[in-house]
């Protein structure tokens, strides 16, 4: 059950929510426990008494104790519940901004926010993990990089210092890749690597964001002190967070299997065609292996010769193209909730090559697509024609 606050001294206002909540709970089949407050000391006061809340519906400016000190405080005690202001003052940014608000709502409110169908598109799958729905991880995830921007880069000084040198300076021995990006003499590497890091867990997710970049800096010192000096490669930007190649998945009413994947399998209901390689991240070794629809094989360190070979044998005719059914975004439970993006239902070798973005952007457009059908049709998301 999801625990919520509704927090607002107009008391027209919080009858409102409390109904448009309660008509969104009946229509999910999702059990809502809704608490009603008219200032925001009271509701502070139950929290303070141990209440503890999922999402909390919060007005700013209120007679008794407004909404942003009301957040300041609930902060000392939740860290995680979701503020959502409603509200018709947007002159707060900087005080909102402290609390972690989650989002505005607008008053008068439109109950278009209190949509009928959802795509739940966090990366993460946090909407259907909050809603109870099953999830899992697998036990070797693929593990997020820093990436970052170079003037005057050297792959292949950088691919023998990092051979000779890297465990000087504590770089993990993985795989490495990046590009010149267009029209420019900037370089893109993606040469950083977190082991046994859940970014769906935010103290996983903190440790990664601080190792890539301790990543970063390590490769620079490896480059400043072995590096040809007349060529040191320049630092030119850091991304704004790391980039995350999976975490949690929603069971959905299909799982791609990795013979799906692995041997081009077709769908009545697919939505999205891939080709690029099953590019398995190890965990538990350096380097990575590249598995292809015709069979063959490469494995792949820095620094070393590829090791080619094969994971099947030869078919009179291979596959070109694998494909992703509609069934693996839609989740067991509740008729009007799609899942679009990296939580979708997939094996360990399958996900390793339907992941990649030009995939999930098929993917994205089917879930907007068949949800717009659904609501068009008045069905139920698994009933929509694929």
């Amino acid at each position: 059950m999801l625990e919520i606050a509704v927090c607002d001294d107009e008391k027209f206002v919080a009858a409102d929510i409390e109904k448009m909540l309660i008509d969104l709970s009946i229509l999910m089949a999702v059990p809502l426990g809704i608490d009603v407050f008219f200032d925001g000391s009271t509701l502070v006061d139950y929290i303070k008494s141990g209440k503890c809340y999922d999402i909390i519906y919060l007005d700013i400016e209120m007679a008794v104790q407004n909404g942003v000190d009301a957040a300041r405080e609930i902060r000392m005690f939740d860290n995680n519940v979701l503020i959502i202001y409603v509200t018709s003052h947007e002159s707060f940014a900087k005080e909102v901004f402290e609390v972690s608000a989650f989002r505005f709502i607008t008053k008068p409110i439109e109950k278009g926010i209190f949509k009928k169908y959802f795509i739940d598109a966090t990366g993460d799958g946090d909407l259907c993990y909050r809603l109870g729905l099953k999830s899992y991880a697998f036990e070797l995830l693929q593990p997020p990089t820093t990436c970052a921007h170079f003037e005057g880069w050297n792959s292949g000084e950088f691919d023998e210092l990092l051979k000779k040198h890297g465990a000087e300076f504590n770089i993990p021995d993985g795989f490495v890749w990046g590009a010149t990006l267009p029209e420019t003499n900037v370089y893109m590497l993606a040469g950083t690597r977190v082991y046994k890091a859940d970014c769906a867990v935010a103290d996983d997710l903190t440790r990664a964001e601080i190792e890539g970049r301790r990543q970063i800096r390590a490769i620079m010192d490896m480059l400043r002190k072995y590096g040809k000096k007349e060529n040191l490669p320049g630092l030119v930007a850091l991304p704004s967070y790391i980039g995350i190649r999976e975490t949690r998945h929603i069971k959905c009413l299909y799982q791609i299997s990795d013979e799906d994947a692995m041997y081009g399998k077709h769908f009545d209901d697919a939505i999205a065609n891939g080709s690029y390689r099953l590019d398995i991240h190890h965990q538990d070794k350096p380097g990575l292996t590249f598995r292809y629809l015709d069979g063959s094989e490469v494995y792949v360190r820095p620094g070393f010769a590829d090791q080619k070979g094969r994971w099947r044998k030869e078919m009179d005719v291979d596959p070109t193209f694998y494909q992703i059914p509609l069934r693996s975004i839609i989740p067991e439970k509740h008729d009007n909730l799609m899942v679009a993006g990296r939580m979708l239902d997939a094996a360990i070798i399958a996900y390793s090559g339907i992941r990649v973005m030009v995939n999930m952007n098929q993917v994205g457009e089917a879930a907007g697509v068949t949800s717009y059908l659904a609501l068009q049709q008045q069905k139920r998301i698994r009933d929509v024609s694929s």
